[in-house]
């Protein structure tokens, strides 16, 4: 049975993110000791406790086994005492609803804050919207926006950027967030104005990618308006250069665009012949897994003898054998080895790339850190690296990493800016 301290799954959960109660357990949650903003596993905020948040924790696990045990009760009552039975029924359901409606839609976001929340994940570190968060951590992520933006544009009136209409795809995400955290902390006709103002950016990028949805249909229409008379050819009207907007219209601006993108990446990794520290490091990342092999291994052989102890019979002993073994297999086959048969082709190939990413959250484990990434062009999710990589100061900056062409090891770090 386990006593302790434990928090309860998340609501409003985007990205890894979410706020959790806290609670005391003795084999079951039993009350609530506060309230967490979680960021990552190794991160997270103390908030002050919300009663709704209380109800919805409660309502998760034991409004569920209250519910289906009411249920369970209810189906062997016997006797005529129906009107009974009936209400027990409908009070358990009910409680059964609860439970499922605050595991489905408490623990989710609308497609409103979801939109919003992967602007704030753009900016900085923490994704979450501010209104579930008490003022002083407004306005300490708020400081924290401010030193991110000096330490990417070298510069702190990202007001004045709003106001000049200096808004672009690269400074765009921070100063959407600055301005909703302002109007947050201090809800004034002018702040309310100033965020209204950069929001319409966004606004105006969704409505630049419907009018491209529907440009053929009117070209033709345009075109069956011409009747008989010279052909005229209409100019669109340039829309303005938005954060959401192409910098560039040509006749083939798709084309030319897809291209462009095509290219860079293609520049950012290209392949480079690997140094002989750069080779170690992989011999050391394979010999990893391979100790990761032998640990599993242990548990799977330690289950065995427990097991071999309580099994009678050799028959059932060699099923349990086998059954063991294809685990070990299966688990073997799909976790360590496409890892360790990519690092084998990266040694032999020596070639590494350069790319571009930022660490969202990071975990360590048997002398290996796992590091996650934040959506990427290159389309990599996680990074394998030596455990002198697990370090919190890494999580959201822009880092310039060589990497393994086949395996994503991280070999070394060029460079990391916010």
């Amino acid at each position: 049975m386990r006593i302790g301290v434990i928090n309860m799954p998340g609501r409003n959960s985007y990205d890894g993110q979410s706020l959790r109660t806290r609670f005391f357990i003795l084999g079951l949650p039993l009350f609530p000791t506060g309230c967490i903003y979680k960021i990552s596993d190794n991160l997270g905020i103390d908030i002050p406790l919300r009663g709704i948040d209380v109800l919805h924790a409660y309502a998760k696990i034991h409004f569920g086994l209250l519910g289906f045990g009411g249920l369970m009760l209810s189906s062997s009552m016997r006797g005529s005492n129906v009107m009974m039975k009936s209400v027990l029924m409908l009070l358990c359901l009910g409680l059964v609803g609860f439970c499922i409606y605050s595991w489905v839609a408490h623990s989710s976001v609308n497609e409103e804050e979801e939109v919003q929340r992967k602007i704030f994940g753009k900016a900085f570190l923490y994704n979450m919207s501010p209104e579930y968060l008490p003022n002083h951590v407004q306005k300490s992520l708020f400081n924290e926006l401010l030193k991110v933006y000096f330490g990417k544009f070298a510069k702190l009136d990202w007001e004045a950027d709003i106001r000049s209409r200096n808004v672009n795809k690269e400074n765009y995400p921070l100063l959407y967030t600055l301005a909703y955290y302002q109007k947050t902390i201090a809800v004034t006709p002018t702040n309310e104005a100033l965020f209204a103002e950069v929001a319409a950016y966004l606004e105006k990028g969704k409505q630049f990618e419907r009018a491209t949805t529907t440009a053929s249909n009117q070209g033709a229409t345009a075109s069956a308006q011409a009747n008989f008379a010279t052909p005229v050819t209409e100019t669109p009207r340039q829309e303005p250069r938005t954060a959401y907007q192409s910098t560039t219209h040509t006749a083939t601006g798709k084309g030319a665009r897809e291209n462009t993108s095509a290219n860079t990446k293609q520049t950012d990794s290209t392949p480079v012949e690997m140094s002989s520290k750069d080779i170690f490091t992989l011999h050391d990342a394979r010999q990893s897994i391979v100790k990761q092999l032998f640990m599993v291994a242990g548990f799977f052989l330690f289950g065995f003898i427990i097991a071999a102890i309580f099994t009678g019979g050799t028959a059932s002993l060699g099923i349990v054998f086998l059954i063991c073994l294809t685990f070990y297999g299966v688990i073997s086959a799909a976790v360590f080895l496409p890892s360790y048969m990519k690092i084998g082709r990266d040694i032999t190939n020596r070639k590494k790339i350069s790319i571009k990413v930022r660490i969202r959250d990071m975990a360590e484990e048997f002398g290996t850190a796992y590091l996650i990434l934040q959506s990427n062009r290159y389309g990599i999710k996680k990074l394998t690296a030596p455990a002198k990589y697990y370090s919190t100061g890494l999580l959201n900056k822009e880092l310039e990493i060589y990497v393994g062409k086949e395996s994503h090891t991280l070999l070394e770090i060029v460079g990391a800016r916010y």
